[in-house]
């Protein structure tokens, strides 16, 4: 999921997205300034431990958090914690793992549309292992969730190198 949001002035704390899932393995965090420049028009931020960026963007004389525009953050509890404390408005992209539709009568769910073997396979080693103890059901279930996390990986592999110059 893509998303912008605009941060708060002397706020450090960004809630969570209520449909975040997880972080993607790319930037999870992009700095979209008021004047992108042509060569860069977002800017990444690193993500560090929390204690680290405290130390990393404390004031040498006062020992207090710096304030200015975003350059890093720190997953914290529901909040990504953003340093420096933002001094002013500025605009975030938030790229992350969303949670799908809930499963009702007419609606199309992304996990059963592009990774069915995933989901069947991740959900039929629960139940293999659970209440049924069939070892032969969990490695047909074990190979459909292999197949699946395969398809899943190729499918965004293609995906994220179609149309760039290798």
């Amino acid at each position: 999921e893509d998303s912008y949001v605009d941060t708060e002035p002397d706020e450090q704390r960004l809630a969570i997205p209520t449909d975040f899932l997880d972080e993607t393995d790319e930037a999870v965090l992009r700095y979209v300034p008021a004047v992108p420049s042509a060569s860069d028009p977002e800017v990444d931020l690193f993500k560090d431990d929390y204690d680290e960026l405290r130390k990393a963007f404390a004031d040498s004389t006062t020992g207090t958090i710096q304030t200015g525009p975003p350059e890093a953050y720190a997953l914290f509890g529901n909040y990504f914690r953003l340093f420096p404390i933002p001094d002013d408005i500025y605009r975030l992209k938030m790229i992350y793992y969303a949670q799908d539709t809930s499963l009702s009568t007419n609606v199309e769910n992304n996990w059963l549309k592009y990774a069915p073997q995933l989901l069947m396979g991740r959900a039929g080693k629960k139940i293999a292992m659970g209440p049924l103890r069939d070892q032969v059901a969990y490695g047909i279930f074990d190979s459909w969730e292999k197949m699946g996390a395969a398809s899943s990986i190729l499918r965004e592999v293609t995906r994220s190198i179609s149309n760039k110059t290798l």
